[in-house]
């Protein structure tokens, strides 16, 4: 029937195009091909960009198995030796007082001087102080404790991520000061340093948010602290340090193989010690201070390395934070540390003999490359940065 409708009529043939298989098919591409471009593009790239890096590391695994185990031998040697002697009880610490709920019992006392100087509530106050004093990641996972508990809210939670990484005293007094320079005092200068540079950092963040967010001091009315069972906090702290003792060690090894990869590429000494910045401070630290300014030390310190960073991004586990952001306060508190490691050994010199295998040769020589070559990283990394916030907005992320 139809057949001969369709001879008797031939403009009907124009009518039940739509209806073939392959205009269908046509239509489908196109409608998938609109669909690609109205929703991110950029994920399509991320997976390219994902799969290739993870097939590139797979080969360089593969190609140099020597330089793998070197390197992954190397961070497991500073995990064992520095990481967890030096950051663990701390981490232990800054947990069990969240879960036993003794960082209530600060809340009340301090909390006029947290809100005055950090524009925060007052149950912050235990976290930033184990941040100054337990490492590095410490404040991250504090910072979550609180806002998993229903304690502080995102924004909160975002304002202190963004100053409350800081390297311990255990890392800066025992390992740089003791190890490397074998004088503790160059390790406390370089802690009150960078202690100074985080409440610096910390009172400015909260001095540019005290206009956009307020937080209300009027009839505020402080909980009764409620102290949970000992053992069970104790318990409960312990188990929950060692995972993230074991995240971070996890990373630790990752870097000091990329690191070992960057050593055969990487000729140039300027080139090759920036590297060490951006990548991982354990290395930077060991290798920068022979024939280094202890500025540039100071700097490496308070910027952390990537592998910091991620650190911390992992503590934090759900909390959003801008990288970026991040990036460039960690390069500010970078510069802060290094100003005040050289004001403080104004007024407290150390002797010549400390520094007569580092700055003694070559201080004058190296300082500005290094700070060139730094720079240069760092603005890389910036620009790429930049780049991708770009294309997101773009793109309506």
């Amino acid at each position: 029937m139809i057949q001969r409708m369709q001879k008797s009529y031939p403009f009907l043939n124009w009518c039940l195009i739509p209806l073939s298989v392959n205009f269908m098919q046509v239509i489908a591409y196109i409608l998938l091909v609109k669909a690609m471009r109205f929703f991110k593009i950029t994920e399509i790239k991320k997976v390219i960009l994902l799969s290739v890096f993870a097939v590139s590391a797979c080969i360089l695994i593969l190609i140099f198995p020597d330089e793998t185990s070197a390197g992954a031998k190397d961070g497991l040697e500073f995990c064992a030796g520095v990481l967890v002697p030096s950051l663990f009880p701390f981490m232990v610490i800054s947990s069990f007082t969240i879960e036993s709920g003794l960082c209530s019992l600060l809340e009340k006392p301090f909390s006029k001087i947290i809100r005055c100087l950090f524009n925060l509530p007052g149950i912050c106050t235990s976290t930033i102080i184990m941040s100054l004093v337990g490492g590095y990641p410490v404040g991250a996972r504090g910072i979550r404790s609180l806002y998993e508990k229903g304690l502080i809210t995102e924004k909160q939670a975002q304002q202190m991520a963004y100053f409350c990484v800081c390297s311990g005293p255990g890392f800066l007094i025992t390992f740089v000061g003791a190890s490397l320079y074998r004088n503790k005092n160059i390790g406390f200068i370089l802690l009150f340093a960078s202690v100074i540079s985080v409440l610096i950092l910390g009172i400015s963040i909260g001095l540019f948010n005290r206009n956009k967010r307020k937080i209300n001091t009027e009839n505020t009315t402080y909980l009764k602290p409620k102290l949970a069972d000992f053992s069970q906090s104790l318990a409960k702290s312990a188990s929950d340090a060692s995972r993230g003792v074991i995240e971070m060690c996890a990373l630790v090894v990752f870097f000091n193989v990329f690191i070992e990869f960057g050593e055969m590429v990487i000729k140039n000494q300027n080139a090759l010690k920036a590297f060490y910045i951006l990548t991982e401070v354990t290395t930077a630290s060991s290798n920068l201070s022979v024939n280094t300014p202890i500025y540039i030390i100071a700097f490496a310190l308070g910027f952390g390395g990537l592998c910091v960073h991620f650190q911390v991004f992992q503590g934090l586990k759900d909390i959003k934070i801008n990288k970026l952001l991040f990036f460039i306060f960690r390069i500010i508190q970078g510069i802060l540390t290094s100003l005040f490691t050289n004001i403080i050994l104004c007024f407290f010199p150390v002797s010549e003999e400390v520094f007569s295998t580092t700055q003694k040769t070559n201080a004058v020589i190296s300082s500005s490359s290094y700070l060139g070559s730094i720079m240069l990283v760092i603005t890389a990394v910036c620009f790429i940065y930049s780049i991708k916030s770009n294309n997101n907005k773009k793109l309506g992320g």
